[in-house]
Formats: C-alpha cells, structure tokens, sequence
C-alpha cells in the first residue's frame, strides 16, 4: 500500500477531523479536494492507506475501518472491529496486508487480551485475528499521539511499559513474530537509563537497520556560557535485537527560559541538581522533553528527522552530524490554532517520507533530496540562531523581532515597551483584541499560556495582573471589558490556564483587590466557567470570605456558590460562614424573606436558572440552626 500520487492531509476544526485528499497531477481521477469528515465528534483518524486499486482506507478510533474509491469518492465497504481500546496499524505493501493490534476485554471476565487483526486490503477482508498473549500494560495507553510500534518482515516491534512483582515500573519493548506467534521481551538496563513516572518511554523503531531510537532522560547535559545557560536534548540509539545501548547523540540546545511555562526555573534546577529517585525530577524531565514530539528514520542512510514543537525540523545521522534547524511557516504560523492542530502532538501525523524521496511536511510535499544538500559550509550546524525556512529557502534569524514566535512555542509572548499605565493599557487592549477575534489563537497544548516581557525580564500572567493593582481604578476600567467579553463567549468553559486555574482568573483576582464592588463581576465569571477547576476560584472565594465584614455582594458570593453554579469545593462555604463567620447574623438584620427571595432570584438570572432550589433546600436543612431561621423559611417557600 503507497500513497502513490495522492497528497493527504488533516486538520481539526471544533472537535472534527477533517481529511483532506488531493492528487498531484491533475491527470488522475482526484481533480478536486476532496474532503472527508468522520460522522462523529472526537473521532480520530488513527491511520490511512491506498491500495494496488487506487482504494483509500481510513481507521478511526472509533474502530472502523473504512473502503472509499477515490475515483467516485464512494464509500465501498466497511469493518467494524469489536473493541473499544486504542488501535495500531501497520501495512505490509508487497503482502497488501494491513495488520491492526489492540485491546479486547474477555467475556465474563476482568481482563484483557491483546488481538491481532490481518486484513488483506485488496479483498477487504479479515483473514483472521489472532490473541496474542502479552501484558496489558504492553501497549501504554498514553501514546495515542506517538509512534509506539513498528512492522517489519512479519514482527510486530512494540513499546512496553509493566509493573513487576515488586511494583516497580519497568520499561522496554517487545518484538511479536507473527509467523511462529513467538514473544521477545527486551528491559532497558536502568543503569543506562531512568525511566519516567507513569507514562512509559517514547520508542521510534528501525528494524530495518536493527536500531531504536528513545528519549534521553539521563545526565542531561548542561551548558552555561557568560549568562546564557542551555540544556540539550539528546536522545538513546540502541540495538533492537540485543537492547544493548550504542551510543548517545545530541539532537538540539535550549536556553533555559523556554523550558517552559511558569516552570523553567523550576526545570532547570531539577535536572541540574538531578536526585533521579525524585519523582519530581522525571516530572521535569517529561516538562523537558514535551517540545521533542516525534522522530522519523529513513530507511536507506542511518539518520532521522526530529520534529520539535511549533514545526520545527532536523535531521541528524547516527554519527551525530545535525542539518540546521528546518521550519515550515505554513505550519508554524497555525501551531497554536485550536482549528488547525488540537494539541501539538498532532504535528506528529504531518511528518512522513514517501518511496519517491520526498519529505511531507505542513501542507506540502519537499523534495527530499534537495533538503539533505542543502547543507552549505558556512552555516554552524550547532548555531541555534539558525533556522532554514522551507518555503522561502533562506537562513533566517530566529532572535529577529520579527520571527519571535520562535520564543512561543511553548507560550504566547506579548512585549511590553516599559512598564507604566500606557502601555499596560496598549496591553489589555491587545488581549482584549484576542478574546475577542479568535481565543483558540492563545491555545498552547489545550492551554491559554501567556508570558509578558519587558526589555530586561520575563513574567507570567499572575504577576503581570499582580502588578497592575497599583494602577487601582484607572487601570480597573480596562480590565472589567475584557472579562465582561470572555463571560459572553459560549464555550468560555473550555478555556484555562491550568488545570486548577480558568482563563482570566488573575485578572478577576486583581479586579477584586482593586475594588470590591467587582465581586458582582466575580459571580457572573463563576457562572460562566468550568468550576470542577475550581482550586484558585475556592480559594479566593475563602479569602474573600475571611473577613466578618458582610455585604449584600458577599452574601450574593456565598448563595451562588453553594447553588449548582458552585462546585464541590464551594458547596460547604456557606455553612461554615454561617454561623461562624457571622453570615448568619447578617442576613437576619439586612434581608426579610421577600428580599431574599430577591436575591435569589437575581442568582436564578447570573446562571441562567442553572440551580435547583429543592437542592439548595436541602443543604441549607443541614445547617445547625435551620429551622429556627424565620428568614430562611419564609424566603424558599415562596421560591
């Protein structure tokens, strides 16, 4: 099965993969794009092929395996696969065999089985499916966006991650012979190397030259010159029949401030000072090693492509010599673009080599061999100021203003001339420009990352809205507009900047400090994100809540967090203010049962009558005191 001359691409817009088929010349039967979209969201195309009789077959991960001619554009068959696991599949052209593994649950009983689909893709049948008797755990599930195994003269190389009987984690691979249904199980020596916690070690496999290729988690190394300080990724070249190391080969420096998010510091220090029985130090190694997403051998010359984050390009040799940095700016440009790649292990599919020599990456094919001489001797190959352009063909300088979405490929970076009320404006402006136009731009790895940079030093976005508080209301008055927009967005429930942290919590925050009249403002934002995120919002709802000095806006604060606009961490504020803090007390004396009906009511319209009163009725039983509370009463039984 070869592409032959068919071009085929893909891309995500709003949970839907679109795949994108088109034909070289326009002497073949494909004259136009055709595009095609699985029926149902979040399906993913897990692997594509063509067969001798110019047939398209597509699988999903809905485990569907699909027949198109692409002469009519008509679907011809299909075969629905009985699992509901991860799936891996592999060709065999000279064979026209498609080999397909996954898991499948035993019948009656609480495990699991590893199958073996072979399909001949000219018929377009099943021949047979086999069990393979391996460990669960022998396919990490984790690796959906990784290469994790390989076909080759019928054996199956597969990436392995188990516990053993002292609970240990071990790492390693498996090499499954198809014809005799014999197993080959090889462990990674952890002298040589130190596995990381809980996902399993990425394996790019060579059979074809008896190598694999895995991450280097160990003894990274590091280089400090005048006040630059880099760490390198480098990466393990190992014999597959014997898992003996070979050697170690530097792939790319990294200065240290683009580690990372919020965490270079933190990175540095840890794999400077490495104690590999941290579990932290492998946290900031799996940190370290995110921006690494993909390798592939050639198969002719012992080298390979690594794609680096943000669509940036090198092919290194076994004996270490590094082309310069390649980027696509077709690519590069969308590489934040929730519409265009989901998450940046998506760039992983946009990367192949074909028969004829030519490199697919972007939207368009290269011609391989004029990328492997293009190579000329006046470039440092280690200068990682350096970067091939592919589209334009020239050297370009990657510390150049103009091409600073370099310094963003793990985070949006917004420069600030100098720090004074104008230019925070100019700022708040921009963002406000952002949210407003196209949100999904600022997504790095399903993340709003934002750093601010200022002539002499970089800060994340807490501390760029911590140090807008001194501007008090004249900067106050730019700030609410732009949370007042993103409420308005539908899906601003989708947007965070971590994962115990919503997307413009650290403005509403400093809003708050400002002026407490902005917790009116606070409510409507509540309502309007995913509170099961909710760790920085609770806590500053406890803060807020600290003090005895009750409002009719707090008191607002605490009902709307223990309506089903809340969450499990706010749920129980309101009992323990109540009589406590003094909430109580201050009810009693500022409402009658009407005005607290009201203020209900006004809750009933922030969440668009996302609460149940029967529910509220309920906890507020549980309170000491209850039924004594006149107000209480009166107020829920004219809700």
């Amino acid at each position: 099965m070869n592409r032959k001359e068919y071009i085929f691409d893909t891309v995500r817009s709003n949970r839907l993969q679109l795949v994108k088929i088109n034909s070289k010349n326009f002497q073949l039967p494909l004259q136009s794009p055709w595009v095609f979209r699985p029926s149902k969201y979040d399906v993913e195309i897990k692997w594509h092929g063509f067969n001798d009789l110019d047939q398209l077959l597509l699988l999903d991960s809905s485990a569907v395996l699909t027949l198109y001619c692409l002469k009519t554009q008509a679907i011809l068959n299909e075969i629905k696969l009985y699992t509901e696991f991860h799936l891996t599949a592999h060709s065999d052209a000279i064979k026209n065999r498609l080999y397909i593994y996954t898991d499948r649950s035993v019948e009656g009983e609480n495990k699991y089985k590893k199958y073996i689909y072979v399909v001949d893709s000219m018929n377009f049948t099943v021949l047979y499916d086999e069990t393979v008797e391996l460990e669960y755990d022998c396919v990490d599930k984790s690796y959906e966006y990784h290469q994790i195994s390989q076909y080759y003269k019928n054996k199956l190389y597969i990436a392995y991650q188990d516990e053993n009987t002292d609970d240990e984690v071990e790492d390693g691979y498996v090499i499954v012979n198809l014809q005799d249904k014999t197993i080959e199980k090889h462990l990674f020596d952890k002298t040589s190397y130190s596995y990381n916690f809980g996902d399993g070690c990425r394996i790019w496999f060579a059979p074809w030259f008896d190598l694999g290729l895995r991450p280097h988690y160990k003894n990274i190394r590091h280089i400090k010159s005048g006040d630059i300080e880099c760490f390198t990724y480098s990466v393990d070249v190992f014999i597959l029949s014997t898992g003996e190391l070979l050697k170690t080969i530097p792939v790319r420096e990294i200065q240290s401030d683009h580690l990372g998010y919020g965490g270079s510091d933190k990175i540095a220090h840890l794999i400077r000072d490495a104690d590999i029985n941290n579990e932290d130090y492998h946290e900031a190694h799996d940190d370290f090693f995110e921006d690494l997403n993909h390798v592939v051998w050639e198969k002719e010359d012992q080298a390979f492509w690594v794609l680096f984050r943000g669509g940036i390009l090198r092919r290194i040799d076994i004996q270490g010599k590094r082309s310069p940095l390649i980027v696509s700016q077709d690519l590069r440009k969308n590489s934040s673009s929730q519409d265009v790649l989901s998450q940046f292990y998506e760039h992983s599919h946009l990367l192949a080599i074909d028969e004829n020599n030519e490199i697919k990456f972007g939207s368009v094919s290269y011609n391989y061999d004029s990328l492997i001489s293009f190579n000329p001797s006046d470039y440092d190959l280690n200068n990682e100021t350096e970067i091939i352009d592919l589209v334009q063909g020239n050297v370009v300088d990657i510390n150049n203003e103009q091409n600073h979405s370099y310094d963003s490929l793990s985070i949006n970076i917004i420069k600030i001339d100098k720090w004074d009320l104008p230019s925070c404006i100019k700022v708040l402006q921009i963002l406000y420009g952002l949210v407003r136009d196209d949100m999904d731009a600022l997504l790095v790895s399903e993340r709003i990352k934002i750093c601010y940079e200022l002539p002499d030093e970089k800060f994340s976005d807490a501390e760029f809205y911590k140090r807008l508080i001194p501007f008090g209301s004249e900067i106050a008055v730019h700030i609410e507009p732009l949370i007042a927009l993103f409420i308005q967005n539908e899906k601003s429930e989708r947007y965070y900047h971590d994962e115990e942290t919503t997307f413009l919590f650290y403005a509403i925050e400093s809003l708050i400090k400002i002026d407490e009249s902005y917790i009116d403002l606070f409510c409507h934002y509540i309502a309007s994100v995913d509170m099961d995120h909710d760790v920085s919002n609770a806590s500053l709802i406890y803060d807020i809540f600290k003090t005895e000095n009750w409002t009719q806006l707090k008191t607002m604060l605490a009902f709307l967090c223990h309506s089903d606009a809340g969450s499990s961490n706010t749920h129980d504020m309101l009992s323990e203010c109540w009589e406590k803090d003094g909430l109580k007390e201050f009810v009693n004396n500022n409402y009658t049962a009407d005005s607290l009906n009201e203020l209900y009511k006004t809750i009933f319209n922030i969440t668009n009558g996302s609460f149940d009163a029967d529910d509220i009725i309920s906890r507020l039983e549980e309170f000491e005191g209850y039924s004594e509370n006149s107000v209480l009463i009166e107020c829920f039984k004219n809700m």
